[in-house]
């Protein structure tokens, strides 16, 4: 008889068991649904965000094109000034290119640009190779000469 008051009280517990582990189970399901919904809202946000960022920086890198553009152009008047035709020439043509480019960064997206630097890169390994190197040598002096004008007094 004590034998089946303690099978009663062991099925009892055992269905308690049971049924807490359904509510855990349950309760562990929609946590991982919330958070995976969470986490999918979190990653938009911050794919908008980055999205946001990369076309400001690249709306910023189409005027800075812009203005060196503008500042090669007036280079290429004063050449021509001085009488300097030939040589205003090839600084104007340089000044359109840079205009061009300057549009183009500014008319594709991310994803074009990525591409067509990708197909530039395989068709002109030397030419890239080359420009990166010149890039490296103007950010070089860029950085000196602002390092410079931080540095030193101003004079009055």
């Amino acid at each position: 008889m004590a034998a089946r008051r303690e099978s009663r009280g062991n099925g009892r517990m055992a269905g308690r068991t049971d049924d807490l582990t359904e509510r855990v189970r349950g309760t562990f399901a929609a946590l991982r649904e919330q958070t995976g919904e969470q986490a999918g809202q979190v990653f938009e946000r911050l794919r908008e965000q980055g999205t946001e960022y990369v076309s400001q920086r690249k709306a910023l890198a189409a005027e800075g094109l812009s203005s060196v553009g503008a500042a090669i152009h007036r280079a290429a008047e004063k050449l021509s000034d001085q009488k300097s035709s030939g040589l205003a020439t090839y600084v104007d043509a340089a000044a359109q290119r840079v205009d061009e480019a300057a549009r183009y960064v500014e008319a594709r997206d991310l994803a074009e640009l990525r591409r067509d630097a990708e197909a530039f890169v395989r068709r002109q390994p030397a030419v890239a190779l080359g420009a990166m190197f010149l890039g490296g040598l103007a950010l070089a002096q860029f950085m000196k000469a602002a390092s410079d004008a931080g540095s030193s007094p101003s004079r009055r």
